[in-house]
């Protein structure tokens, strides 16, 4: 009698179950496809995310490859820390301060926004009458909003 295991068909510990004159393969946790050749877990390396400390994961011949920022190192950018200010996110001139993994972009006058990236027009207040008065303004306009 024909045994359609007897060829070991079930790849990657894979164990054959006879069913006539053909077979089914039941898988290894993490395992699947006909005859188990597949690793689910490779199929998409990176969606399990084992780049640590900001790296990047990229898939390289079903393994997952790390690009560590310049203070972490290892295969997984294991070694070392994440500093969100190494990528110099803050313009014009912009102080970056690293805050739980993340930044907080201290812009200088004249520029807002989170990463200071918006200009716009600085006011000088030299004359102590020029700043009275334009609070005046101010509160005349509020005032007849009101």
């Amino acid at each position: 009698m024909f045994d359609p295991c007897e060829s070991l068909p079930c790849q990657n510990g894979g164990s054959c179950i006879a069913r006539n004159s053909t077979y089914d393969c039941v898988c290894l946790p993490g395992m699947t496809g006909q005859k188990c050749e597949t690793n689910q877990t490779l199929s998409d390396s990176c969606s399990l995310s084992p780049c640590q400390n900001g790296g990047l994961c990229y898939t390289y011949a079903g393994q997952p490859f790390c690009i560590c920022p310049s203070r972490a190192s290892g295969r997984y950018c294991e070694y070392g820390s994440f500093d969100p200010c190494d990528s110099s996110p803050c313009l014009n001139d912009g102080k970056c301060i690293s805050r739980n993994n993340t930044f907080e972009c201290a812009c200088p006058r004249g520029t807002t926004g989170n990463q200071c990236e918006i200009k716009g027009i600085s006011i000088s207040f030299h004359s102590h009458r020029l700043k009275k008065l334009i609070v005046l303004c101010i509160l005349i306009i509020h005032s007849i909003f009101l």
